[in-house]
């Protein structure tokens, strides 16, 4: 079962829709993995790619159609602990700096 996404579809768009994929992950760290092994492609943003990673960086031709990077964010919090003074301060201090970022 493919993980179906707007960007996921988007991904498939620039790849082609002949390409053979055996297989496929949502998981960053393992697309990160699998382009470093140069077992497999995938598309990482600038930000999490070092030069101890060797990887060489190639521009995307993109339009207005691609997607923006976005990923929801859940806070969770143990139920024993959701009540604690500093926990909730944290929790809230999240909750404000993230809001508007929506």
């Amino acid at each position: 079962m493919a993980v179906e996404t707007r960007f996921s579809r988007w991904f498939a768009e620039q790849i082609g829709e002949d390409a053979n994929i055996s297989f496929a992950s949502n998981d960053f760290a393992v697309v990160k993995q699998a382009v470093s092994t140069q077992i497999g492609i995938g598309i990482l943003r600038d930000f999490a790619v070092f030069p101890a990673d060797r990887l060489r960086s190639i521009s995307l031709k993109t339009d207005e159609s691609a997607p923006e990077f976005a990923v929801e964010l859940f806070l969770v919090v143990h139920e024993d602990v959701r009540r604690s003074p500093s926990v909730r301060a944290v929790a809230d201090y999240f909750g404000e700096a993230l809001e508007g970022m929506a």
